[in-house]
């Protein structure tokens, strides 16, 4: 008892001898920091380059003629940005870490438990423990196990629904029966046998949406139930989601307004509220993606908790279960909590179904595995129980959508979808300098590409190019055709990059975007009688509402507001991302980098894209919040 005694005074201080050298150094601490320089400057030529260009290609003007005027102007947003990064990064950190004038003001209550003084706390108890005197841990044990299940329960994520669902009512009804736009004419026209069934489309969600239509169909004998009853099981989903979420959060200890404010974003967005009635697999693709980053999380922030229940012998978790029961005889306490399974059968089923929703999530999957082997410890994270998992799901994944559907006669999709960047550049060089280009490259061109479509080429969108494009002429000679692309490459690389960056500046460009906005379709798409042939169309029950969300999604209006021209960015979310990771190196936890790496992944195949699109990069913005929590939990640390 008199050691446990020892020991908090000891730390109580150090801690008092730290708060007086902050209270001695002020500011002077952060501007003799040199790590903190390097980040906030790396990130600040980064975003500084981003802007610049970013300028240049929404503009489709040059605003700079000369190199000396571009190194010029980049220096002035480098500076500007690199104080910026700094100033919030220090801003954060004082939060963070509690002066006395900010503890005055009671902000240090909203902030998170630091998850090191909790590791310290749990190695103190343990040596008190040792010698006898554990009565006072014990109790601050239960107490915190108490409130994390409690935070956890039915009752909360119930709470969080119906907060969800007094939004998403309305919504629903000024909708009705749902938004029909994008590709399901086209996958229900391959469900009814219209047209050939391939994997074009993820056919898990071909199925979904076909087997909504045929049993509300038959049913209530019309397919606008149908469309309602697949509108309401995919927002309900969503709803789900997102609740659970905020449960993890609150179970973590994340601060209220945290959790307020991702409902916030989650829920009061109208972006993210109208897109979860729109039958597009991105909504349920992006669902996945957020749970398995949320877990993934889990694994750089506490491998042991992750792990728990599969790596545990049953002995041990016996063991704990009876010591349970020692100390709450009544049924109380942590019960609910011991034996209970960690986050990585929640991480592996989430990935599994990211990529059956989308054709690119295995990819990004993959990413991510590769940058787990390279980057975390073999013993601590349990690498290689990690890798074998991600190869059964890998393996399952790939049973699932080949050898299966080829053996039902489900042919497979077409190989242009992941051509449209080497597309576009050629096409760039036949529509707009053809002089360049010798009399074989042009006939070989316009082989490969109808030249309708080589006619109809525009530098924002691969869809026009892509639809004229001859994939059996490129698999009929694939030696010719990265030869001949490789060769006016290397003549042109200046063309090459322009024609990239051209096609995806809406990604990393944190200005005014007003193309992709067309691009909510709010009132559907391909509603056509040949196209929509089970003829849903919109019959709202609350259309003043419909007529506000109609306004919001499909005008740039909410740019002129400074804080919701930032947070509804596309941009925003790689922007976040790219401060997080700094942020973590600068608090010497670049571990916690390694979930990034599934953002990164994602943000990577959305360059490779035909179009900038809002739908296609939900999966980064659905997990906005959960990098908020990341860096408010690095404060102070």
């Amino acid at each position: 008892e008199k050691k446990c005694d020892v020991a908090d005074d000891g730390v109580r201080g150090m801690r008092e001898k730290q708060e007086n050298e902050r209270r001695g150094k002020g500011l002077k601490q952060y501007i003799a920091d040199r790590r903190l320089a390097a980040v906030s400057l790396v990130l600040g030529v980064l975003m500084g380059l981003m802007i610049l260009l970013g300028i240049r290609y929404s503009r489709n003007e040059l605003i700079y003629r000369t190199a000396g005027q571009f190194l010029g102007q980049l220096a002035g947003w480098v500076v500007c940005m690199t104080v910026m990064v700094w100033a919030i990064c220090v801003g954060l950190d004082a939060l963070g870490r509690g002066w006395p004038e900010i503890r005055d003001f009671q902000f240090g209550k909203f902030l998170p438990v630091n998850s090191c003084q909790k590791r310290t706390q749990a190695r103190r108890g343990k040596d008190c423990e040792d010698q006898g005197s554990s009565r006072d841990v014990e109790s601050q044990g239960r107490e915190s196990k108490q409130r994390a299940a409690k935070n956890s329960d039915l009752g909360t994520w119930l709470k969080w629904m119906f907060l969800s669902w007094c939004v998403y009512l309305p919504v629903f009804l000024a909708v009705y029966p749902g938004i029909y736009s994008y590709d399901a004419s086209a996958q229900l026209l391959q469900f009814y046998g219209k047209l050939p069934l391939t994997t074009h489309h993820p056919l898990i969600h071909t199925l979904y949406l076909g087997l909504c239509m045929k049993i509300a169909g038959r049913l209530f004998h019309t397919y606008q139930a149908g469309m309602a009853l697949y509108a309401l099981s995919q927002s309900f989903f969503m709803s789900a989601v997102f609740s659970l979420c905020l449960c993890r959060m609150k179970a973590r200890r994340a601060p209220r307004w945290i959790c307020v404010a991702s409902w916030t974003f989650w829920i009061l967005n109208p972006y993210l509220t109208v897109f979860s009635f729109v039958t597009t697999k991105d909504v349920l693709f992006g669902a996945f993606f957020l749970l398995a980053f949320d877990t993934a999380c889990c694994l750089a922030e506490d491998p042991e908790h992750f792990w728990r229940g599969m790596c545990q012998k049953k002995e041990d978790l016996d063991k704990e279960r009876e010591l349970d029961k020692e100390k709450n005889p009544n049924g109380t306490g942590s019960r609910k909590e011991v034996g209970k399974s960690g986050d990585w059968l929640l991480f592996f089923v989430s990935v599994f179904f990211m990529c059956l929703f989308r054709n690119q999530g295995i990819y990004v999957f993959l990413f991510f595995v590769l940058a787990v082997c390279l980057f975390l410890r073999k013993k601590v994270y349990r690498r290689n129980w990690f890798i074998g998992a991600s190869l059964l799901v890998a393996a399952l994944w790939y049973v699932l959508s080949g050898p299966i559907p080829t053996a039902f006669g489900v042919g497979k999709g077409d190989a242009r979808e992941m051509l449209c960047v080497p597309m576009q550049q050629l096409a760039r060089m036949y529509h707009e300098v053809p002089e360049k280009l010798t009399p074989e490259e042009k006939e070989y061109i316009e082989t490969l590409i109808d030249p309708q479509a080589l006619s109809e080429y525009v530098r924002v969108n691969a869809d026009p190019v892509k639809n004229g494009f001859h994939t059996e002429v490129m698999q009929a000679d694939m030696g010719r055709f990265v030869r001949t692309w490789a060769e006016i490459g290397k003549r042109h690389p200046g063309i090459y990059l322009d024609s990239f960056l051209m096609g995806n500046w809406g990604y990393w460009y944190m200005g005014d975007s007003q193309y992709w906005i067309s691009y909510i379709l709010y009132d559907g798409a391909y509603l056509e009688g040949n196209l929509n042939i089970l003829h849903i169309t919109r019959n709202s029950h609350f259309q003043a509402l419909s007529d506000w969300l109609r306004e919001a999604t499909l005008t740039p209006a909410f740019q002129s507001v400074p804080v919701l021209s930032v947070l509804l960015n596309q941009a925003f979310p790689f922007w976040l991302m790219l401060f997080a990771a700094g942020f973590a190196v600068w608090k010497h936890r670049a571990y916690e980098i390694i979930p990034l790496m599934l953002l990164l992944g994602c943000w990577g195949t959305l360059l490779l894209g035909p179009v900038v699109s809002l739908r296609y990069a939900l999966p980064l913005i659905y997990c906005v919040p959960r990098m908020l929590e990341m860096i408010v939990g690095l404060t102070g640390k």
